[in-house]
């Protein structure tokens, strides 16, 4: 990429009529910086006294998220939600799932999916599904239909 030639390059090295750049020397070897300043402070003036800000005697206070409006799951809910979903992985697990799904349908329901093998036929799978309000509800109406599948064998 071809860049042009700056004007003070094009000065010569003994050339003193260009402007000196900050920290460079003179021709006679001494620094040439220019101090530039905003407006010196007037040594005889009076200053005004600073203000203090006074503390509020009042706490702060954060609204809870049912003030605003805001619907949101209990704590215990979120815990008992977690339980179930690890527990069903693990019943699923056991009972040698080979695949489990669970989706979100239009009507906002949820669809949990899952296959197990088949007992006789090795290349065969027993599919099991479910749509409920709640993906737990869903996951445990599957849970039951393999329970009632595995007592009927």
């Amino acid at each position: 990429m071809y860049l042009p030639a700056m004007p003070d390059m094009l000065q010569g090295p003994g050339d003193s009529s260009g402007s000196l750049r900050y920290g460079q020397r003179n021709a006679a070897g001494t620094k040439a910086n220019t101090v530039i300043r905003g407006q010196s402070a007037d040594e005889n003036a009076v200053r005004a006294p600073r203000m203090t800000v006074k503390q509020s005697t009042t706490g702060l206070t954060i609204p809870t998220p049912d003030t605003l409006g805001l619907d949101l799951p209990r704590v215990g809910e979120q815990i008992q939600s977690k339980i179930d979903w690890s527990g069903a992985r693990q019943k699923l697990d056991k009972l040698g799932a080979t695949f489990y799904r669970l989706e979100k349908v239009p009507d906002g329901k949820f669809r949990f999916t899952c296959a197990l093998p088949h007992p006789k036929l090795a290349d065969r799978q027993q599919q099991f599904e479910a749509t409920g309000s709640t993906e737990e509800e869903s996951i445990r109406q599957v849970l039951a239909q393999i329970e009632h599948w595995l007592e009927a064998r």
